[in-house]
């Protein structure tokens, strides 16, 4: 059970501990309810689920290995987190007092958001000047600004293209950090430079090789 930290236990009230395996005997019910921090939780059984697939998906006394990932292998996840981003194609076509208002203003999470986008609340987002696009691509992390002004940052399920201007884009290292900011709660967005963003990637990659390295020497071990 990861992402999230999640209220788990199974139904004699045994915790189920997270970032670890657990053995759980046949027939135990497993009951998960709201999350301590963050949004969102994944729940991997080994073996996978047996029940009928939809849309290529399954809708699952506990005895947890004696190790865990260590807090500091998690994104910081936090009620008000700052998101790095790169400059979007279209950013210039804002107005100054819109861009810098971008990178100082707090935008709310509105209950419009899904899995396709999160729809931000906050500074009206204004361009200098009447912009025609052509649908242009777009992946999740891009963060678009439709005519109301209010940006919508593109999460897992969002298109492949999109016909509104393009102030940002999400470093990927901080894309999990939106994904669990709750309804109503607020981030806010830094500029980095995209060669910084590159080296972000770069070293999450290679912690996430060193990290599989060693869960699998652990479990080796065991």
């Amino acid at each position: 059970l990861c992402g999230a930290e999640m209220d788990a236990h199974a139904e004699d009230g045994t915790p189920l501990p997270g970032r670890r395996p657990v053995w759980v005997r046949s027939g135990t019910t497993l009951r998960i309810g709201g999350a301590r921090r963050g949004l969102r939780a994944c729940l991997a059984v080994a073996g996978g689920i047996a029940v009928p697939a939809v849309l290529a998906c399954a809708s699952a006394p506990l005895a947890p290995a004696p190790w865990a990932l260590a807090a500091s292998a998690l994104p910081p996840y936090a009620e008000h987190p700052a998101v790095r981003v790169v400059r979007g194609r279209e950013a210039e076509r804002f107005e100054a007092a819109s861009l810098e208002a971008f990178g100082l203003a707090a935008y709310r999470v509105t209950p419009q958001s899904d899995r396709m986008g999160c729809r931000l609340d906050g500074e009206r987002l204004v361009l200098a000047s009447p912009l025609e696009m052509i649908s242009e691509a777009v992946t999740p992390g891009t963060v678009q600004v439709p005519p109301e002004g209010r940006p919508i940052a593109l999460l897992a399920d969002a298109q492949t293209t999109g016909g509104y201007p393009r102030i940002a884009h999400i470093a990927a290292v901080d894309l999990p950090l939106v994904t669990q900011v709750r309804l109503g709660g607020t981030l806010r967005f830094r500029e980095i430079p995209l060669a910084e963003a590159q080296a972000l990637f770069l070293h999450r990659e290679l912690a996430f090789r060193q990290l599989e390295a060693a869960v699998r020497a652990r479990i080796k071990s065991l």
